[in-house]
Formats: structure tokens, C-alpha cells, sequence
């Protein structure tokens, strides 16, 4: 296995055991791209063909509303990345998505990961924990917004995240904690 390959098998591991043909056929929907700090991948208004494992690297997520950004989310290694919205429906991305630092990433299409959760029960096992996760971190982060100072909200990211911190820059962070 390659550090990718192994990467993403960790991340895997966190919520499912495949056996060893049910991970080859899942590792191989997969393609690595590298990419610069500052490119795109995604774009508003685009329809995201691919999800994004991050096997190296950071992402942020954000709208630009009236000329400025405004940072809704990042995710680091071990993470997916990508509009999920637009993923799923079809419909044009509502949001941007671009690396903040050189990153590495395995992408797989829609057709592709559907094919695994119709072929193996393990994939669509891993499918529905991945998801039941998302909404959990989403509610979470709502109420965080909702009932939390901007202040104790850094100081949590901070005290949780330490090892993200020195990765972002601040701008970028102050944004997305409001």
C-alpha cells in the first residue's frame, strides 16, 4: 500500500472492516491529483461530478457574497471534501471549495460509489456511518453558531484542533468562527 492508499484504509477502518476484495474494488474507483495552494476544486455554480478524500493537505469551503468570502467550513487529511448538495443532485454547487495548502487527494465519481453501495453491503454500510457523522458534526456546528461567542468558539477550535491552527491562516479561521 501506498501512503495514500494507506491513509485512506485508516480513515476507512474508522467505521468499517472490508475484507481484502471488497477494498481493492473500492480503491481502485479512485484517482489521485495533486493540487496547489489556491486552486479550485470546486467552483460555485459548477455540478460536482467527484467527491474528494484528502489524503494530504487542507481545504476550505466558502461563498463569496457581495465580493467577499465568507469561510463556511475546512477539512484536513482523513476528511472528504466537496458539496455534498451538489454531489447527490446534481444541481450547481452553492458554494466554493479550494486547497489552502499543496494537498494531495483520491477522488470518486458518483456513478462509481454508487456502483459500491449497489455491489457491496459494506460500502453502503460505511456510506450511511460517513453520512449519520456529517449530520452529527452539522447540528453541532449550527448550535455552536447559534449559542456560542466567536471567542469561545476559537478557544475551543484551538484547544480541539491545535494541530489544524498552525495550518490555516488566521483570517481564514476568524471567518469561519465567526
Amino acid at each position: 500500500m501506498n501512503g495514500d492508499e494507506r491513509n485512506l484504509y485508516n480513515s476507512v477502518l474508522k467505521f468499517v472492516n472490508p475484507n481484502e476484495r471488497e477494498w481493492n474494488d473500492f480503491f481502485t474507483c479512485f484517482s489521485s491529483r495533486e493540487m496547489m495552494k489556491n486552486e479550485p476544486l470546486l467552483v460555485e455554480g459548477q455540478i460536482s461530478q467527484k467527491i474528494a478524500y484528502i489524503s494530504q493537505g487542507c481545504f476550505r469551503m466558502f461563498y463569496i457574497l457581495n465580493g467577499e468570502e465568507r469561510c463556511k467550513d475546512f477539512q484536513t487529511e482523513g476528511q472528504f471534501t466537496g458539496s455534498l448538495y451538489s454531489f447527490l443532485s446534481g444541481k450547481p454547487a452553492l458554494f466554493n471549495v479550494s486547497a489552502i495548502e499543496n494537498s494531495v487527494i483520491l477522488e470518486i465519481s458518483r456513478d462509481k460509489l454508487n456502483h459500491l453501495f449497489d455491489t457491496y453491503k459494506v460500502w453502503e454500510r460505511f456510506g450511511r456511518l460517513y453520512a449519520e457523522q456529517l449530520f452529527l458534526y452539522k447540528e453541532q456546528r449550527e448550535a455552536s453558531l447559534l449559542n456560542e461567542s466567536a471567542f469561545t468558539r476559537y478557544s475551543g477550535f484551538i484547544n480541539t484542533y491545535s494541530k489544524w491552527a498552525q495550518r490555516i491562516p488566521q483570517n481564514t479561521l476568524l471567518r469561519t468562527l465567526g
